[in-house]
């Protein structure tokens, strides 16, 4: 009954469900004659979808695992093995061959399959793929006592945006050969104008204001974000940049939700010391928009004249 349902013409188009009713009937499949049936059931299922869409891709995956998971309670651990190796252009299966491979400590395996997937799917242009499979490498490297090949991986996944690999990064360096190591990090991210949020979240740690406050002058809405690390050394360079990113964000309102927003960046500056300023600025708009009223009425709440 469970086969026959997941045929139904009403479920196409809702391959979950689909896959759930499978997934239930392998479940019941508790004799050989059951389990051939459910066999060629999924064959034939599996033939009827379109290859190559997203789709049919993800149907087909998921199908798979459950197939695996069916051998390996009914089948031996050798066909098992040689299902998962056939499966492998699929990312779940690739992933579970790997964590297999960390599991038994067979480190160079774990690394070769997860370069193998990382030429793959750069190819295929999924970048989030590589990065997990990067990743993983990385962990194969780290369990296994290849610092080298472990830091080198790690300082391309921080440079590539991922945090969570800084401190692990900067703490299997000795403190003397770190440095060297950070700055080129931080000239390669400026070289390259990829002004990320790794970029700025490393400044953070490392308390580099210097460099924190160019970034911010570059982008001054950033001062937003960034006024609490900056307000204490640069406090006139901050009231600054508030004023620059205020007049700019008011030049663009329209609506009495942009001119709302204004009010909330001024309300900040006055937080960050700047309560001479913001009542300056206050009055700067109130005479540059006299034809604007929903904007002065947002203003003269402010109470600042």
């Amino acid at each position: 009954m469970l086969l026959k349902e997941s045929k139904h013409p009403q479920l196409d188009g809702w391959p979950d469900w689909q896959l759930s009713l499978l997934k239930s009937a392998s479940s019941l499949a508790v004799t050989a004659e059951l389990r051939r049936e459910w066999e060629e059931h999924t064959s034939q299922f599996s033939s009827g979808q379109q290859e190559g869409s997203w789709s049919g891709n993800y149907f087909a995956e998921r199908l798979a695992m459950i197939r695996y998971q069916f051998i390996q309670e009914y089948g031996s651990r050798k066909q098992a093995g040689k299902f998962l190796t056939s499966n492998l252009h699929f990312s779940g299966f690739r992933e579970l061959a790997i964590r297999n491979a960390l599991k038994k400590r067979q480190y160079d395996e774990a690394i070769r399959l997860a370069e193998e997937g990382e030429a793959q799917d750069l190819a295929k242009g999924l970048r989030g793929l590589v990065t997990k499979w990067k990743g993983l490498r990385y962990e194969a490297c780290r369990r296994s006592g290849k610092m080298e090949l472990q830091q080198q991986i790690g300082k391309e996944l921080v440079l590539e945006g991922d945090f969570s690999y800084y401190k692990p990064l900067k703490d299997s360096y000795p403190a003397e050969e770190w440095q060297a190591v950070y700055q080129s990090m931080l000239q390669k991210m400026e070289n390259n104008g990829w002004h990320s949020a790794i970029y700025t979240r490393i400044l953070v740690e490392e308390r580099e204001t210097e460099r924190l406050l160019e970034y911010v002058k570059k982008q001054p809405a950033r001062i937003e974000q960034f006024y609490p690390h900056l307000i204490r050394q640069f406090p006139t360079e901050v009231k600054k940049l508030f004023q620059l990113h205020i007049e700019s964000t008011a030049e663009h309102a329209n609506t009495r939700k942009h001119y709302q927003d204004v009010c909330r960046i001024i309300r900040m500056l006055q937080k960050a010391g700047g309560q001479a300023e913001a009542l300056q600025i206050t009055n700067m708009l109130l005479a540059k928009y006299p034809r604007k009223p929903a904007f002065r009425e947002e203003l003269m709440k402010l109470n600042y004249r």
